[in-house]
């Protein structure tokens, strides 16, 4: 049996932005909002605006709302590509300052179990694209290696042969 879409819609919470942010992406691409949202696309309509807005407030939750309603302004009130940008700003900063955040993130990774090593991992990551972060990929997946215990020395040879660091997303 399918599930109904209540029950498959991720929802904003304290702490989860990062995993928010890439599945609300994928469904304002959908919707054909995405480039509006992200500010691709300057071409205002009111649709766009009203059906990015909507989508976006569903999926967030009750207290998440509480404080939308109360920063929001009347003019960006009904605005995807105002409210996106509230959330982003509240959960992931701008600026030299997130971006040092976003880093101490990624640096303070640590292996707990190789699931939750890679989930730590692409949400570090995505973290720092969002804030604009810019550093060497090759630099962050050579970081990234050299968090795993002794017990994975055969996958990091692997992955290290010929001295040639893989992407993240190679990685990942």
């Amino acid at each position: 049996m399918e599930k109904s879409e209540t029950s498959r819609r991720i929802i904003l919470r304290e702490g989860n932005y990062v995993t928010w942010s890439t599945a609300i992406e994928e469904a304002l691409r959908h919707i054909g909002c995405w480039k509006f949202v992200d500010g691709t696309d300057n071409t205002v309509t009111d649709e766009k605006m009203e059906k990015s807005y909507c989508l976006i407030m569903r999926h967030l939750d009750e207290s998440i709302v509480a404080f939308v309603g109360n920063k929001i302004s009347a003019e960006e009130k009904g605005d995807g590509r105002a409210l996106w940008k509230m959330l982003k700003e509240k959960y992931v900063g701008s600026g030299v300052q997130a971006q040092g955040v976003a880093l101490d993130r990624f640096l303070e990774l640590k292996f707990k179990n190789l699931n939750q090593w890679i989930e730590d991992l692409q949400t570090s990551t995505r973290r720092m694209s969002l804030t604009g972060t810019d550093v060497n990929n090759a630099l962050v997946s050579r970081l990234a290696i050299r968090t795993l215990p002794h017990k994975y020395e055969s996958l990091v040879r692997i992955l290290t042969y010929g001295n040639q660091y893989p992407t993240i997303e190679d990685i990942i």
